[in-house]
């Protein structure tokens, strides 16, 4: 799927997908060959998560240890 659909999918805006990826709040998504994104099962979730933890009011580096911690969780604490 395109950005579009996961915005639509996920409840979040284009925009801040793309701001996500650049922070490495979301994994980036394969590429076509024209340039555009595109995002498989993995990423539907992730996007309303973060959405989620903006809302409240969590700063990026707690987003980013908690989305760490959710990707791996034998590691303990970071």
């Amino acid at each position: 799927m395109q950005i579009g659909a996961l915005g639509q999918t996920s409840g979040v805006s284009p925009d801040t997908i793309r701001y996500d990826e650049r922070m490495g709040l979301l994994s980036p998504p394969g590429r076509r060959a024209n340039g555009y994104r595109v995002y498989g099962p993995a990423h539907l979730e992730r996007p309303a998560f973060v959405c989620h933890c903006r809302d409240l009011d969590m700063p990026l580096a707690d987003i980013q240890r908690l989305l760490h911690l959710l990707d791996h969780p034998m590691e303990g604490d970071v």
